[in-house]
Formats: C-alpha cells, structure tokens, sequence
C-alpha cells in the first residue's frame, strides 16, 4: 500500500476546519439580536406636553419648550373659564408638579391661549389684521421685505405683510427706541422657522422694549374655528415653539 506523506494530511485537515469556522461565523452574525432597543427617556417638557393632552383641552399645543437644553426647571400649568383656555409656560427656580397651585405666582415665558365660541365676524376683529397704507413712508427691510413707517402719540410703527400675515414692530418714540432692528429681526427669523397653519389671515405684533417678565410679542390667528393668541417674552422663543404646534 502507498504511504500518505504527513503534509498530505494537514492540508485536507486544514481545509476541514476553515470551512467549519466560516459556517460558524456565518450562523452567527445572521442570527438576531436578543438585546432589545434602549427605551428613549422623555424630557421633562415632552412630560408635561403629555399630561396636557391627557387633559383633553381640544387645542393644539407646541413640542418644543423654545428654549433649548435650558428646561431642567420648566413647569406648566393651565386654565379654563368657559370657552377660554390658557396655557402658562414657565422656567422656575425648581421643578413643580403639573398644574401646580403655586405656579399662578410664577412668570411666564409664553401662554398661549384658545377661545372658542366666537363668530367669524368676531375673530376676525380680534385678530386685527393690519394691511399696509399706500402714500406712507417706506423702509426696506430686506431685498424683499418693504415695511410702511408711521408713528402717534409717542409710538412708531413699521408694518408689513407675508403670506396673509400682517407684521407691526412698535417702539416708544419718548425713549428714543427705533423699530427697525426688532423688524430685522423678525425678517431674519423668518428665514428659519415656519409658520403655524392658519385659516384665513394672522396678526403679530411685536415690541421693541424686553422688560423682566414682559410679554409684549403677540401672534394671534384662527384655526378650526378657534381664536388662538399667543404671548411672549422672546420672539424667537415663540416662532421655536409655533412652529413646533400640533
């Protein structure tokens, strides 16, 4: 009988043993995952948003807080008097339970509001959509935002329209405010966020002056029949969380 060399041994062993080792592999990265996905936490704003929506208030509420990662002490509370509800949004020196007696004595970032059971007639006037004035002075805010510029007692306005929204900027005139960085402003960030949907036409109104606890920007529109008005402190607070409406 014809002898076997030692090397030709090793090589079919070899072979052997390689093929063994890829199938192995290949069961093993085919087979699935036990691990389960890691469940995401909630922010402590996302919590609140769902405790207002338990509430069953028949408004559509922002999903953002508007103010970044500065929400560790948010708290929210609201109310409700006949066909008016109202929302407060607030940042506090600690964090309160939902609605939250106490938070009454809290300022407010932004509220915003809902008021149902008003005619068309009737929103319409308390939107108070301002179309420009044709023969007045103009300011061109941007290559395609031209402001019409006016002023009465004490006040200057500049006023413009996008989309069926009309925009005022006021400034006290006695205090030597100017309208038109708040109006650039506005323009600007507008490039960045959008708008809530609205039926018909809108209104916002800005001011110049940020007083401590001031809301003195306003955006009010109608939406399925509902006057919604909302207030601010930070105009830029406010289109982060309009845009963020549901």
């Amino acid at each position: 009988m014809k002898k076997i060399g030692l090397l030709g041994l090793v090589v079919p062993i070899m072979l052997l043993a390689g093929c063994q080792t890829q199938s192995s592999s290949s069961q093993h990265s085919s087979a699935p995952s036990s691990q389960a996905p890691a469940k995401v936490k909630k922010t402590r704003f996302a919590s609140l948003t769902s405790k207002l929506e338990k509430e069953d208030l028949k408004m559509e509420l922002p999903q953002t807080s508007g103010l970044g990662k500065a929400t560790k002490n948010i708290n929210v509370h609201y109310t409700k008097k006949g066909d008016t509800t109202t929302v407060y949004y607030s940042v506090g020196s600690s964090k309160k339970k939902f609605n939250d007696a106490s938070l009454e004595k809290e300022h407010p970032y932004l509220t915003l509001t809902k008021i149902s059971g008003l005619s068309k007639k009737e929103i319409t006037s308390k939107i108070n959509y301002q179309a420009t004035t044709k023969g007045l002075p103009t300011v061109k805010l941007d290559d395609e935002t031209t402001a019409v510029s006016q002023g009465a007692a004490g006040q200057s306005y500049l006023t413009w329209n996008k989309d069926n929204w009309s925009f005022t900027v006021k400034a006290n005139s006695y205090l030597g405010e100017k309208p038109k960085a708040t109006a650039n402003e506005v323009v600007d960030l507008l490039e960045d966020y959008r708008l809530p949907s609205k039926d018909g036409k809108g209104a916002m109104q800005f001011t110049v002056s940020e007083q401590y606890a001031s809301l003195g920007n306003e955006m009010l529109f109608e939406k399925d029949g509902n006057l919604y008005q909302v207030k601010a402190h930070s105009i830029k607070t406010m289109f982060k969380m309009m845009q963020s409406l549901r």
